[in-house]
């Protein structure tokens, strides 16, 4: 307040990090989001003469007590994996955007802030920020991949965390990251999650993130936290590199596709078919789009990269689980200083070299070999496995429930038909854990539909 007082609303250009800022001045309420927006607030302004705000959609949920269902935020889900802001997946509840203003008074204004940008090809400051990062309850995600690896080249010894399932196959991930926690001396903490703690792990974060979303590793994501909130209360994630430096490798298959580019990006984030869509809810579905169709396609993308799928779908995962543990996220590579290095370097320039060299060049001398030579690869939950093996009961009893998928108003029999499928080896795994979520979202939030 002391900075607002002696600069005004200018205030929040000198602010960073994660935050969300409500204050009242002068009969106005405001609420306020970070850059990128970190953390999530719900609002609503039911037909009573007041406004209702909270981090927490079931707060909100105590003052409109019966809502339905937005079929925009059920087109998002089904399109992009996230319901996307401002929307909830409940009408005329909404969640702030990222660097958004909005005030309050006799009527509702939105606007969003820019940040002054200073480019600077030197990571010197943003190096000094992880390092400050430690304390005694201090934790890193260690995943072995890049991001982590930088992050613990930089910090003092701390305790680091690894998820690993017993279903697993591949052990390259956990190889890598016994390795760099042994090359930097991190206390490394292997946390394994066996088929017995992957429904009750699975069930706990649909509570804690509130709204559907598509998410392979939120069972895991929750699972490790909660250990990890035995000793830390801080913890260090890698989450952001990859949407600054173009480190996805499905937007480079976009981009080197030979039909339309932002055609191709979409079928590559989507998980539901058109078709079947169709079939299952019986109507059309009217699209969002909240990608801009330009000829500056690499723009168009990272834009929806940075600013819609990070914060609904990446960020909005770790801070709500992280939070329900008691532990807060700490995300350096979204930092100003960050954001300086990264703006040195256009987009084509960032697209047209090896993913993510100008983030691991300056590292190159520091890390494992096998880190900085290893290709990008997702976070492996074997959601495959889950589905036929421990899962799959689960799954037939979810989806015979009639009065969940009445909710949504799904075809019951169809939706059957591919369970059942699956039992006899049909492939569409994609679709099955798109519904499945989806299917325990609504069981989860069942009093609350109208």
């Amino acid at each position: 307040m002391k900075l607002y007082k002696k600069i005004g609303a200018k205030f929040i250009k000198h602010l960073d990090g994660s935050f969300v800022i409500v204050f009242g001045t002068k009969g106005k309420l405001s609420l306020i989001s970070d850059y990128f927006g970190t953390k999530t607030l719900y609002y609503s302004a039911p037909p009573n003469d007041y406004f209702v705000f909270s981090s927490s959609l079931q707060s909100i949920l105590r003052y409109v007590k019966k809502a339905k269902i937005s079929e925009r935020a059920l087109a998002s889900y089904l399109q992009y994996r996230f319901v996307a802001h401002p929307l909830t997946i409940f009408e005329n509840i909404y969640k702030i955007s990222p660097k958004q203003i909005i005030q309050i008074g006799n009527k509702i204004i939105k606007k969003q802030y820019t940040k002054d940008v200073v480019s600077s090809k030197s990571l010197k400051d943003w190096a000094q920020i992880v390092a400050d990062c430690h304390s005694d309850k201090t934790g890193l995600l260690l995943s072995g991949g890049l991001d982590s690896s930088i992050l613990a080249s930089l910090t003092e010894p701390v305790k680091a965390f690894t998820i690993s399932y017993e279903t697993q196959h591949s052990d390259t991930d956990l190889s890598c990251a016994k390795l760099v926690a042994a090359k930097f001396s991190h206390k490394h903490n292997v946390v394994k999650m066996k088929s017995r703690d992957i429904l009750s792990a699975l069930n706990s974060s649909i509570c804690q993130l509130e709204e559907p979303m598509y998410s392979t590793i939120s069972a895991s994501s929750n699972f490790l936290a909660n250990k990890a909130k035995k000793s830390v209360s801080t913890m260090i994630t890698g989450d952001g590199a990859d949407e600054l430096f173009i480190g996805y490798n499905y937007i480079r298959t976009a981009l080197n596709s030979q039909n339309n580019e932002i055609e191709e990006y979409k079928k590559q984030i989507s998980w539901c078919d058109e078709l079947l869509c169709k079939q299952l809810l019986g109507k059309n579905i009217k699209h969002i789009d909240l990608i801009k169709d330009t000829t500056a396609h690499l723009d168009s993308i990272l834009d929806f990269e940075q600013n819609y799928r990070l914060p609904n779908y990446h960020l909005s995962r770790l801070e709500k689980i992280m939070a329900a543990n008691n532990i807060i996220a700490c995300t350096p590579f979204l930092s100003e200083q960050m954001l300086n290095y990264v703006s040195a370097f256009t987009n084509k320039t960032l697209y047209t070299t090896p993913p993510k060299k100008h983030l691991s060049q300056p590292f190159v001398d520091v890390l494992p070999v096998e880190i900085t030579t290893r290709q990008k690869q997702p976070f492996p939950a074997p959601f495959i496995t889950w589905i036929d093996t421990c899962l799959q009961k689960d799954i037939i009893k979810t989806f015979s429930n009639k009065k969940l998928t009445c909710k949504l108003g799904i075809n019951h029999r169809h939706l059957l038909d591919l369970a059942y499928k699956q039992e006899k080896q049909y492939h569409d795994y994609t679709t099955i854990w798109g519904f499945y979520m989806l299917l325990l979202w609504v069981k989860k939030f069942y009093k609350h539909i109208v």
